[in-house]
């Protein structure tokens, strides 16, 4: 009986140490994988040891026969002929002895990985303290994946360190700059003990893509950064990637300091990425028509910010929104933005039941369509989408002169340069053949320093912010407090950012734009600024203002709100209350005038139009954030006329 219950055991351990080592190869589980094959090695060897009834001479004579198993120094036909007798049995003796022999191939190869991963994580440890000593910037990652990656790649000749947590994908190659000089270390990210030496910048990247885990690693570094000197903190940066913004109430409600926090939406990034660098206005065409084919996370978050984005002054926006069997995701924005829908009458909605209607009504709807993003539940299907509707603009025009703008969002950077070499007849000179398609949204794009660390965008909104500060005050500021502020609630956060992406827009309603400065003269903003533009821009800005409010679901409050959420616990002191997304100045600029002098006793609009006359002090740099300085220039593709 003894053979049998040693077998079984024996089995069972060996089940447990496969099943642990399977789900996570972490240290502590091959250390438990080791334990369960050692439990099975004495098992298995027991009743050879106490057969003779001396069971205390057995019990360590067999615990020394497993040690030698463990340095494989024991014979395994030692006692073979001694287990076929006593087991008296073909069928089980030919189990037996296969039990044997995995147990003594496999107890020392999983020893010999423990003390392996052992050395390594010492290694690791060795070369993080290296790396602390150092007071070059350090970038932390909370796990080594594809996105990781592709940020390690874009820092390719920074002189920095790079420090890989969590979790391992393994599916992952080591190629080129991504497989050298990185450590690699299993505890959370939170729990990584760093150096907080002076003017030392230090990354955290929590891009995990268990959003909930994500979240859990940002509070976690928060409450431990929290701790540090405020002078400390200000060189501490911590990303938070998630593509849901349901994260915001917590992050605002943690006490951030003075650290550096960047919550990233990766299709926001992607869509204001592409509304920067392709504007909806070209300067020309005083209608704007946008056609959205498909209606994709990404389409909801690119509809939502081009519906504020086009609020321009003498131009109309339309957006045609094209999809097969879309309602449900129609169904989902209209109750987060319940406002954006119920207000513009510019907005068509085709419910498609095939791919085949949906160009018929792309044909016959949208004719006139002259901004395109396409977005398929696939990269495939985006491509194929993409070239679909090139084919029927072509169709519909024998002049072939037709030719909108396909923005085609592919995020695989493989699929994104197959589609950017389809991009025009240039690209293929022999094939002489032009799609005209314009790929976007490539992981590439978003997980780089240019864009994370350095994105134009967000330098701008910290001035757009500053400039607020400015004005509130009426002089001079504490550049370092202010920049708290801007920290302190992600919904302000998201509006400067809104604030910064316009300006491009309302520059071009002048015939203007801006570069990166290059030390030559630029012109002078306020030589276009007559009485007429002025009045036209200050619109522009509040219509946009609105319309973010309400593509983020913020709905106008009555001034009986107002009072008693002012008197009240959840938005104590506030003209606006966060928590419930009401706000009274969500109405008509040409309400906003009397309605603030009698909420607040003066008039607000003062400060948007305070705003605009300070353009050039955004763009400038004026406050030396930015780190970065624009100059304004005329649109040369432009047929509006100066304005003296």
């Amino acid at each position: 009986m003894i053979w049998f219950i040693s077998a079984g055991i024996a089995i069972a351990s060996v089940v447990i140490g496969i099943v642990v080592y399977a789900k996570k190869q972490g240290i502590m589980q091959i250390l438990l994988t080791v334990t369960t094959f050692l439990v099975a090695s004495y098992v298995i060897y027991l009743p050879v040891y106490v057969q003779n009834g001396d069971i205390l001479n057995g019990v360590f004579a067999n615990l020394i026969h497993t040690l030698q198993m463990l340095t494989v120094d024991a014979d395994f036909s030692e006692f073979s002929a001694l287990i076929s007798i006593e087991l008296n049995s073909s069928v089980f003796n030919a189990i037996y002895t296969v039990i044997r022999g995995i147990l003594h191939i496999a107890l020392p190869l999983m020893s010999a990985m423990s003390l392996f991963s052992i050395i390594f994580k010492c290694f690791s440890t060795i070369e993080l303290k290296i790396a602390n000593i150092k007071n070059r910037p350090i970038y932390i990652f909370s796990e080594r994946n594809e996105r990781a990656l592709e940020l390690v790649e874009s820092l390719k000749g920074v002189k920095c360190d790079i420090v890989f947590t969590g979790v391992e994908d393994t599916d992952l190659e080591n190629n080129g700059e991504s497989s050298r000089g990185f450590i690699y270390k299993e505890e959370d990210v939170s729990d990584l003990e760093i150096s907080k030496k002076k003017n030392k910048e230090i990354y955290y990247f929590c891009l995990t893509e268990d959003g909930d885990k994500c979240l859990s690693q940002v509070l976690s570094l928060i409450e431990k950064l929290s701790k540090l000197d405020s002078d400390e903190q200000d060189n501490v940066h911590v990303y938070l990637f998630s593509k849901s913004e349901d994260y915001s109430i917590y992050i605002d409600s943690s006490n951030k300091g003075n650290i550096n926090l960047h919550c990233i939406n990766e299709y926001e990034t992607q869509v204001q990425n592409l509304l920067d660098k392709y504007p909806l206005i070209n300067g020309k065409d005083s209608k704007i028509h946008v056609l959205l084919y498909g209606f994709n996370k990404l389409n909801q978050i690119a509809f939502k910010n081009i519906i504020w984005c086009g609020q321009l002054a003498n131009h109309l926006l339309q957006i045609s929104i094209v999809g097969v069997d879309i309602k449900k995701e129609v169904e989902q924005v209209k109750y987060e933005a319940p406002n954006v829908f119920l207000n513009s009458k510019n907005i068509k909605i085709y419910d498609c039941k095939s791919e085949i209607e949906a160009c018929e009504v792309v044909k016959e709807k949208c004719a006139d369509a002259n901004y395109i993003i396409v977005n398929g539940k696939t990269d495939n299907e985006t491509m194929d989408q993409g070239v679909s509707l090139r084919r029927l603009f072509y169709c519909n025009d024998k002049s072939f002169s037709n030719c909108p703008p396909i923005y085609c969002y592919v995020n695989d950077p493989a699929k994104h340069n197959i589609l950017k070499n389809l991009a025009t007849a240039e690209a293929k000179p022999e094939k002489k053949v032009s799609y005209n398609l314009i790929p976007f949204g490539s992981i590439s794009e978003v997980y780089s320093s240019s864009c994370l660390l350095n994105s134009d965008v967000e330098r701008l909104a910290k001035n757009v912010h500053l400039a607020y500060e400015e004005i509130f005050s009426d002089g001079p500021i504490d550049v370092k407090e202010a920049i708290k502020r801007y920290n302190l609630f992600e919904i302000n956060k998201r509006s400067n950012r809104a604030n910064a992406l316009h300006i491009r827009y309302k520059l071009r309603l002048l015939g203007l734009d801006y570069v990166e400065s290059d030390g030559a003269e630029g012109e002078n903003l306020l030589d276009y600024l007559n009485e007429e533009n002025k009045e036209m821009l200050f619109r522009a800005e509040h219509d946009r203002w609105l319309v973010f409010y309400e593509s983020e679901g913020w709905t106008q409050s009555t001034k009986e709100d107002v009072y008693a959420y002012r008197n009240s616990g959840i938005s104590k002191g506030r003209h606006n209350c966060p928590l419930l997304k009401k706000h009274p100045y969500i109405c008509g600029y040409d309400d906003l005038k009397d309605l603030s002098e009698e909420i607040e006793g003066k008039d607000t609009t003062v400060y948007d139009k305070e705003l605009i006359l300070r353009i050039p002090d955004i763009l400038g740099d004026k406050w030396g954030v930015a780190k970065k300085k624009y100059k304004i220039i005329k649109l040369e593709t432009t047929d509006n006329k100066e304005v003296k």
